[in-house]
């Protein structure tokens, strides 16, 4: 709980006496306020705290003899709690689906309750892992879990297919239960091992995205590990008991037979392209088809926009203004009112708290907490709700007729993650010359404002603030018989005050003496300053010293003891990060003479680390991956054979993207990795079964025309479900969607791509490890 003391109206009155020369104004829906703000610390919950403090809020108002009003201006763990809301729905609705596909194929509902058992299983296993390794229920664990679903049914329908099709060989249920098993054990081993390959090196991450992308890959790994367990332990015992014969409805009578057709005609189809009549010439094209959709996920990766995190509708903006320096607090304050005036007349808008002045009189910040999105009023040109991002821009163009500031508006969801000043652009020009420094700066910025990527361009450099020098003429001193120190001094003392005692009254308080505000402010009272000379005398300061007026900058920023100046912008919609930066990094170069740097910082820095690191990671995963296959079937080239299936799963999630026009960042990226773990059962169902038939004796061309369509009907269950599973995710509006539907959408068409072309590859290629 949180441990206050009750404010009093004599508090309020005796702070305000102290405020007879205010440099810093707040106010909440056009009334005076002080604000005050709460961060969590490490390791608590946000929602918790959040409640705590509304709790705390509540019982003071509840006050009556109180007449301050209290209330909360923002609150980030509304957001937080929708988002998470959204994540639980779309949980239960993949649960649901994936039960219902796997209904339809089964036939059965006691088969079906047994594959259905694995999700529960799971996600209960993956609480326990979650609550051991200190993680919390947030948007990377729950994506986690609601994308594993699809993932935990995978290896109890391929245990549960493979027993079923040993019953219908005419063996006893216990004697289908344990054959079924064991044939298809190094299959479901080599797949769930495959797949915590993928996910674990991703803890490999640095900072605070490793820390986060960590907790999604091992909850996906546990719950991997749980449903393996489950499947081949529970669902086996369960299957040997209580499978009943399929039901003779007529969705899943129609499903039945249409797998057999469909496995017919596989079948045919193999045999065709496996003729040795025409092997070569059907080989190659259909090696040249592979090779095209490989083109087109080139041709992808280069058209996707690539950026950190995708924008997101947190129903909070920041509008922040600047003055020229030296502009007063009064002035400031007359900007704040016309913004306000405007704020006030917008429906969209619930509240706000701004704040001018303080460190920077001359500086000034609004945050405004939105409506929710079904509670703002529609845009007629779409006749949808006015997004974040619409109502940001309509106040760029309104904001413009505020005289004497400078307006720009940062977007909230970039501060998610922890940068410099959250803007997607951050450049820094650093090098030995200042003066060259300021203006490479100057021309850079000006570039960017005329062009059409960018808006909201600024920078840290501030020249002009007034600023008076006092600098001592030794030869006079010395002629008074004045000491350099004691002049010093005495300007210190005048401005910053001198401590000539204390006094008691619960805690021992300083006394502090020097000038008057307005004395302080006067650069004639201060030149009157006395300061006594050797002989005892008197003097005025400005007997003394000699004043200089000038302008000066309002700091210096360094990096690596060099001084930099910082650039940041915003992005037009549609805008591309990565191509914002790779514009910057054309615009600057003609302009960076040698022993000058252009550095990327900020969002854009995280991007570019991040995007290396995922290739990183998935290169190591590829290589576990390789490994573990290579182990259990013994043979690098039936490994190699699996692998096939990862380009094609990498360009279908990366065509898929572009043409639903979504971007490339870390959730998507996320997407495409469970993709690749997904797509690889698949390849290996089949080789597995191949291998199988050839060591029962079965030449190997015609173990690959009957394994491949024996295991049709497990891979497409698996994947319509991983599917199925994932369109909750793909289609749910909501909070926190702007994560969720890319991440849905790159497995969506990872795994379908990836499975058709699979489907016809991999026999194809496994037909050529014998031929040679």
């Amino acid at each position: 709980p949180l441990n206050y003391r009750p404010i009093q109206l004599q508090d309020i009155a005796t702070v305000s006496k102290g405020l007879a020369h205010e440099r810093s104004i707040a106010r909440s829906m056009g009334k005076g306020a002080i604000a005050l703000g709460f961060n969590k610390q490490r390791g608590s919950n946000a929602v918790e705290v959040g409640d705590a403090i509304k709790r705390q809020v509540a019982a003071m108002q509840s006050d009556p003899n109180r007449d301050i009003q209290m209330g909360i201006t923002f609150d980030s763990t509304t957001f937080i709690r929708a988002s998470i809301h959204d994540l639980l729905l779309t949980l239960v609705a993949s649960a649901v689906l994936t039960t219902a596909v796997c209904w339809v194929f089964l036939g059965s509902w006691s088969a079906t309750f047994n594959v259905a058992l694995a999700i529960p299983t799971a996600i209960f296993g993956s609480f326990i892992v979650m609550n051991m390794l200190g993680f919390t229920l947030n948007t990377f664990t729950l994506l986690g879990l609601s994308m594993a679903i699809g993932v935990v049914v995978d290896d109890a329908i391929m245990i549960l297919e493979n027993i079923t099709r040993h019953q219908q060989m005419g063996k006893p249920a216990m004697l289908a239960a344990q054959d079924g098993t064991h044939e298809i054990m190094v299959a479901t081993i080599a797949a769930s091992s495959v797949l915590a390959s993928l996910f674990l090196p991703v803890v490999l991450l640095d900072g605070i995205l490793g820390h986060y992308l960590s907790q999604f890959g091992l909850t996906v790994c546990a719950a991997v590990a749980f449903s393996f367990v489950e499947a081949v332990t529970l669902t086996p015992m369960r299957l040997a008991r209580f499978h009943h014969a399929p039901s003779h409805h007529i969705i899943t009578q129609g499903v039945s037979r249409q797998m057999k057709q469909w496995g017919n005609r596989y079948q045919t189809l193999l045999e065709w392209l496996l003729h040795p009549r025409y092997y070569r010439r059907r080989t190659m094209g259909i090696l040249g088809s592979a090779l095209l959709i490989l083109g087109l996920g080139g041709w992808a990766g280069y058209h996707v926009h690539r950026e950190l995190t995708p924008y997101q509708d947190t129903n909070r903006m920041v509008i922040m203004m600047r003055g020229r320096l030296g502009t007063p607090l009064p002035t400031m304050d007359r900007a704040f009112k016309q913004i306000e005036s405007m704020l006030m007349k917008d429906p969209s808008i619930d509240r706000y708290i701004g704040f001018v002045g303080g460190n920077q009189v001359n500086s000034g910040r609004i945050i405004i907490q939105l409506h929710s999105p079904d509670k703002r009023p529609k845009n007629p040109r779409t006749n949808r709700p006015y997004t974040q991002q619409e109502i940001a821009d309509g106040y760029r163009s309104s904001l413009k007729s505020v005289r004497g500031v400078r307006i720009m508006i940062q977007d909230a969801a970039n501060r998610a993650f922890p940068d410099r000043r959250g803007f997607p652009i951050d450049l820094g020009i650093s090098g030995p010359d200042w003066k060259t420094v300021v203006s490479i700066s100057q021309t850079l910025q000006n570039q960017l404002n005329q062009s059409l990527l960018f808006k909201d361009v600024d920078s840290d450099y501030r020249e002009g603030l007034p600023e008076i020098r006092l600098i001592p003429n030794r030869i006079l001193a010395q002629q008074h018989g004045v000491s350099i120190t004691d002049i010093g001094k005495t300007i210190q003392s005048g401005l910053s005050g001198m401590i000539i005692g204390q006094f008691s009254d619960q805690m021992r308080t300083d006394i502090r003496l020097r000038l008057a505000i307005q004395d302080r402010d006067n650069i004639n009272s201060i030149l009157q300053l006395p300061v006594r000379n050797s002989r005892g005398e008197l003097l005025p300061i400005s007997k003394l010293v000699n004043v200089i007026p000038t302008r000066t900058i309002q700091e210096i920023n360094r990096e690596n003891k060099r001084r930099m100046i910082s650039i940041t912008a915003n992005l037009h919609d549609g805008v591309s990060q990565s191509d914002a930066v790779n514009t910057a990094h054309q615009l600057a170069k003609p302009l960076l003479p040698s022993g000058y740097q252009l550095k990327i910082g900020g969002v854009g820095q995280a991007t570019t680390e991040t995007t290396q690191q995922f290739i990183w990671v998935l290169f190591i995963g590829i290589t576990c991956s390789a490994m573990v296959l290579a182990s259990l079937f013994n043979h690098i080239r039936l490994a190699s054979v699996v692998l096939i299936a990862i380009p094609f799963s990498i360009s279908g999630s990366l065509i898929s993207l572009v043409l639903t026009n979504q971007n490339l960042h870390i959730f998507s990226g996320i997407g495409v990795l469970l993709s690749v773990g997904l797509v690889l059962k698949n390849a290996i169902m089949m080789v597995e079964m191949t291998t199988n038939q050839f060591n029962k004796g079965t030449p190997w061309h015609e173990s690959i025309i009957t394994a491949c369509p024996i295991r049709l009907r497990p891979i497409i269950m698996t994947s319509l479900a991983t599917i199925i599973g994932a369109i909750p995710a793909a289609i749910m509006s909501g909070p926190g969607s702007e994560t969720r539907i890319p991440l849905a959408i790159s497995v969506i068409g990872g795994v379908l791509t990836s499975t058709l072309v699979s489907l016809v590859l991999v026999p194809t290629l496994l037909s050529w490890i014998k031929n040679d």
